[in-house]
């Protein structure tokens, strides 16, 4: 028998179906960019559990006739090419004619449209592929398509789709990025009979951004306008000081295709330059508008993808952009120079610097804090594959003997170098350690017990902290709401969208404006789907967004304190992402570089 074989056409459709559709906000996308193509001015979504049950998409575009609404359920049925060298001067956003054909194959499909003109409307029902209905339909101008039980035929595809509330918050973000690259469209989401989105048409991109962005964001952008032949570059930039934790807030727009580039965002990056803090990210709404013949706009499934013939020119004239932006007003770099400080109640615990201390818990583990001979660190290195507890500092190692140990406390040096890495001389050579790895490590072993114990205690402010959420944050806050309680947060919705903070954990110094629980929300936004890993991914981001920041100068005091502290986790060499914490120099390596060996 022949090895090789033609795979059946409903196979084969489900194979590329996976390419197109990867979770319900890729279905989502599809069908808006199907509605804009034809020309819609109102679109409305209804959601049921994250889209995996139910998506409903509503426009009232010019609609389809009948011949065209059934031969649009065939692969690469378009209106949109003819020819090979049309794919060099496409002014569309669909145009392979894959989108229907493949949310047919691995979902149930209705299809009700009319045009303008036409006394009724077409109704077609498509489940795996296969046409069941075609009949006349009393329907409004334009096109409704529901789209029922995603992957109900793949159950290992609908098996590893996340949460609800984590597809969710995917769906908002793709609206969101349609509603900014269309700002006179109005946009309507619903979920589970809930508003979630309702964003009027807009005369201005401004307009539409104070809708969609939170007050804070909107209120920092400034305005980018550049042009050069054959390339113009508009939109808005973010102030320094509204820089975000995560690189989400980043919305690229080609010839008004939504669209990713690494050579846009490092671009960005760059034309930012020094201004940013350390850890941030920039906030950018940038249109390009661009000859179709320079760019290829068919190098990904999703269609999310690009590739530009003059990359490097591409690169040259983003950058130069952005730093004639900021070469033109005068900007203040951090955060601090724009955020009040709010002051903290004294809270029942003392405080020496960053640090949070508690007098009868450091006595716990202080005298827990022992040097345990006859176990060798070294198994306890990064990627050893080991999970046992580390052993004390006090006893570090570079071979398999027994641990020696290297220096008594009242011996040791302490040096921060560029405010980023504290170096320790020890006996037989020095540690460098990552001072935010460190303290993060140290933060999320005290944190994942309080969480898990309902435990954690908060400091009062003096005066509560009003936080505007966005959409896709309230999703995250209303599905932690609990672990940010046991967290040492005390949050309350006050209206739709208006969060107050009246407690905050003990481990924050200056909450300010509460940019550290946004990021928080942030960070969260793309969930694993186990309840054990979802445990993790929230403490890990917490204690990364409350540990110092690189660029922080310490006392000796606080170097002392977060070597001490690092010591007595678990797992003291890596972070809770897999960072190193430290690196072990020893006098051999180093009398190695200097040609002393």
């Amino acid at each position: 028998m022949a090895k090789i074989e033609v795979l059946p056409e409903d196979v084969a459709n489900k194979i590329a179906a996976g390419e197109v559709v990867e979770r319900p906000a890729s279905v989502v996308k599809e069908l808006v960019e199907n509605a804009l193509d034809a020309g819609t001015s109102e679109i409305t979504i209804y959601l049921k559990d994250g889209g995996k049950e139910l998506i409903k998409v509503i426009d009232d575009g010019e609609g389809m006739e009948r011949a065209d609404a059934m031969v649009a359920f065939k692969r690469h049925s378009t209106s949109k090419i003819r020819v090979a060298s049309d794919l060099n001067n496409i002014h569309t956003l669909g145009f392979r004619g894959e989108a229907l054909p493949s949310i047919a194959s691995v979902s149930r499909v209705e299809l009700n449209t009319r045009t303008k003109d036409a006394m009724f409307g077409t109704k077609v029902l498509v489940e795996d592929s296969y046409v069941q209905e075609v009949s006349d339909a009393g329907c409004p101008k334009g096109t409704q398509i529901t789209v029922s039980n995603l992957f109900y035929n793949i159950p290992a595809r609908r098996k590893y789709l996340k949460t609800t509330q984590t597809e969710l918050t995917h769906l908002i973000d793709i609206v969101n990025r349609f509603a900014i690259g269309y700002p006179a469209v109005t946009f309507k989401l619903y979920h589970n009979d809930n508003e979630i989105l309702f964003l009027r048409s807009s005369e201005t991109l401004l307009s539409r951004l104070q809708d969609v962005l939170d007050k804070g964001t909107s209120e920092g952008l400034l305005e980018l306008s550049y042009q050069v032949p054959g390339l113009s570059i508009t939109g808005f930039l973010g102030k320094p000081a509204v820089a975000k934790g995560v690189n989400r807030y980043q919305y690229f727009y080609l010839n008004r295709r939504i669209m990713q580039s690494r050579i846009l965002s490092a671009a960005l990056k760059k034309g930012f330059g020094t201004l940013l803090p350390q850890g941030r990210y920039p906030v950018a709404i940038l249109f390009l508008e661009i000859d179709p013949a320079e760019v290829d706009v068919n190098v990904h499934p999703a269609k999310l993808g690009v590739r530009f013939k003059r990359e490097d020119q591409i690169f040259r004239h983003i950058f130069k952009a952005v730093e004639g932006v900021f070469s033109e007003v005068d900007i203040p770099v951090h955060q601090d120079n724009r955020i009040p400080t709010y002051n903290i109640a004294p809270p029942a615990t003392h405080r020496r610097g960053l640090f949070e201390i508690n007098s009868e818990q450091d006595a716990a583990e202080k005298r827990n804090f022992t040097l345990q001979r006859g176990t060798n660190p070294a198994a306890y290195l990064p990627f050893s594959g080991n999970t046992e507890p580390a052993i004390s500092p006090r006893a570090i190692t570079t071979d398999d003997d027994e641990p020696e140990e290297v220096f008594e406390p009242s011996m040791v040096n302490f040096f921060q170098i560029h405010n980023l890495y504290i170096v320790v001389e020890i006996k037989g050579g020095i540690l460098l350690i990552d001072q935010h790895a460190a303290h993060e490590r140290i933060l999320y072993e005290r944190i994942y017990q309080q969480v898990q114990h309902k435990k954690g205690e908060g400091q009062r402010l003096l005066f509560p902290v009003n936080i505007e959420l966005t959409p896709a944050q309230k999703q995250v806050y209303e599905e932690f709401r609990g672990s940010l309680a046991n967290l040492g947060f005390e949050l309350n919705m006050l209206g739709k969208n208006k969060l107050v903070v009246s407690t905050v954990p003990l481990y924050i110094k200056d909450f300010g404006d509460g940019e550290i629980l946004l990021d928080i929300l942030d960070e969260l936004q793309e969930q694993p789907l186990s309840e054990e890993d979802k445990l993790h991914r929230f403490v890990a981001s917490a204690a990364c967004k409350m540990a110092i920041k690189a660029g922080k100068e310490l006392t000796i005091q606080e170097m002392n304190y977060l070597f001490d502290k690092l010591f007595t986790t678990r797992f003291p060499y890596t972070c809770p992402h897999g960072r190193p914490t430290l690196i072990k120099l020893t006098m051999d390596e180093l009398d190695k570089r200097f040609g002393r060996k």
